[in-house]
């Protein structure tokens, strides 16, 4: 009983004013987060539930929808650990082991994991999506977000269960894995992290490579050949596709400097640590007020740029005939009838939206012969928007 209740070396008692400084600007960087992902996150329930056409149909079913679903739940996790330093400057003290500090060293170690993962479900999801031209099955994809979760939860519980207690302790401006425990850190933390970055970058590199090599290939002429047959009233929107593309890939390089701005100088900086090269309190304070934006800077990505890389208005049966390239266009009268025209009741945005979709959609269907089956969000001539960011 006496070890649980020896307060670890690390324990700052009173707060010294840099760190209180320091706590303040977490913690403000934290409800920004919080507030923007518990926002989102009850957004995008809100449309599964009640939006007209879309619970039963596409949003369920709808991969990326699911994988950007659960990133905001993980920066919930991660922007409620960074909240509780309003706990610790209420107290003017950061002490461990502590009920308190248990919580939040738990919340960082499932919240930090769980969004760089998610991070790279997301980039993976985006580059076989855009680059192979495959998806999984519901039930496959269903599975494998449960393995996922599943695997962030036994890497936040299986240190505490070893150590039984002394597991979390003051570790700079908050409470986290203890200093006693370096191989927990690296194994149960460090190599996600960094293999989340080292995957995501990759990754975005390479689908952006991709979109650039398509816009140097022959698309273009195809595209403009297919436009003049099919789509003479969406023409001044349609002719920008290129500039659609160039917009995708600018906001691909974006993903990965906000990743790895935002998580690189704390995964370094316990890196040093860990060679006996720890930086000082100041430098933690600050790659930490970095981390708690990630919530923000998250909602800000993923969902201010839903609609570049959606494609919703292809299906299978309007390009797999062929036509000297693997392909057809699509045609006027066909039963996916994608077109800028909208209805009396529908609002600018949405009627934008859709000129979007048609483009993106014409310019996947020059370049593949088979469209995935969630590319298809229509059925016997009901068309249903759905255009969630990849």
């Amino acid at each position: 009983m006496e070890k649980a209740l020896k307060i670890a070396s690390s324990s700052l008692d009173p707060l010294t004013n840099s760190t209180r400084s320091g706590m303040i600007a977490i913690g403000v960087c934290g409800s920004i987060s919080l507030f923007s992902a518990v926002s989102s996150f009850l957004f995008f329930t809100y449309r599964i539930l009640y939006w007209p056409g879309l619970s039963s149909q596409a949003p369920a079913r709808r991969q990326v929808f699911m994988l950007i679903y659960n990133l905001f739940i993980a920066d919930i996790i991660q922007a409620s650990s960074f909240v509780i330093s309003f706990w610790w400057i209420s107290q003017n003290k950061l002490i461990g082991p502590s009920l308190v500090c248990d919580t939040q060293g738990v919340l960082i170690q499932i919240g930090d994991v769980a969004s760089g993962l998610w991070a790279l479900a997301i980039a993976i999801h985006t580059f076989f999506s855009i680059v192979k031209q495959k998806t999984v099955s519901h039930r496959i994809f269903v599975i494998l977000l449960v393995i996922l979760w599943a695997i962030i939860m036994i890497l936040a519980t299986v240190g505490p269960i070893r150590a039984k207690d002394n597991f979390f302790a003051p570790a700079g401006a908050w409470c986290w894995v203890s200093e006693e425990h370096h191989a927990e850190r690296l194994y149960l933390h460090y190599i996600w992290i960094f293999m989340s970055e080292l995957g995501s970058v990759i990754l975005y590199t390479s689908t952006l490579c991709h979109l650039y090599f398509l816009i140097n290939t022959g698309t273009p002429r195809l595209f403009r050949s297919h436009l003049a047959r099919s789509y003479s009233r969406n023409a001044k929107a349609c002719s920008a596709s290129r500039t659609i593309v160039m917009r995708c890939s600018c906001h691909m390089v974006m993903y990965i400097f906000a990743y790895l701005g935002l998580t690189l100088p704390l995964a370094a900086g316990r890196a040093m640590a860990m060679v006996n090269r720890e930086p000082s309190i100041e430098f933690f304070i600050a790659a930490g007020t970095l981390i708690a934006c990630s919530g923000f800077v998250d909602v800000v990505l993923y969902v201010g740029t839903r609609n570049l890389l959606a494609t919703n208005c292809v299906t299978r049966e309007s390009i797999d005939m062929g036509n000297g390239n693997g392909t057809q266009p699509l045609v006027e009268g066909s039963k996916n009838r994608c077109s800028s025209n909208t209805s009396s009741g529908m609002m600018m945005e949405e009627a934008n939206d859709r000129k979007y979709e048609s483009c993106e959609s014409m310019l996947l269907s020059v370049n593949t012969k088979v469209v995935p089956d969630t590319l298809r969000d229509s059925h016997e001539g009901n068309f249903n928007r759905m255009s969630w960011p990849i």
